[in-house]
């Protein structure tokens, strides 16, 4: 198991059981103009809230492959503790949701 599966399976087993799952954005894209190769982009960012109230949030891109089947591309992702967003103040705390994609608590 790589470093980050095991941190990701720590932080779940620290955050609580039954996270709230809450897609709260999809965008589709026809061939952007920064996109590595044209074709349909699909981008979905998330935010899971776990019972002891750390987040994970993020996104994922995926792309319409010439077989019709979508394939994801890229993820980026962040995850932060509730003692840890507890000790921010509000304007730190709120720029740093908003860069993880996450919503305000």
């Amino acid at each position: 198991m790589d470093e980050y599966s095991a941190q990701m399976d720590k932080f779940r087993t620290d955050g609580g059981s039954k996270p709230a799952i809450n897609v709260h954005t999809i965008s589709f894209y026809d061939s952007p103009s920064n996109a590595p190769k044209p074709g349909l982009y699909i981008a979905a960012d998330y935010q899971n809230t776990f019972d002891s109230g750390a987040l994970h949030c993020g996104y994922l891109i995926w792309f319409r492959e010439a077989s019709g089947e979508f394939k994801i591309i890229r993820e980026e992702t962040g995850v932060i503790k509730k003692d840890t967003l507890d000790r921010m103040s509000e304007k730190r705390k709120e720029d740093t949701l908003k860069k993880m994609l996450c919503r305000t608590p």
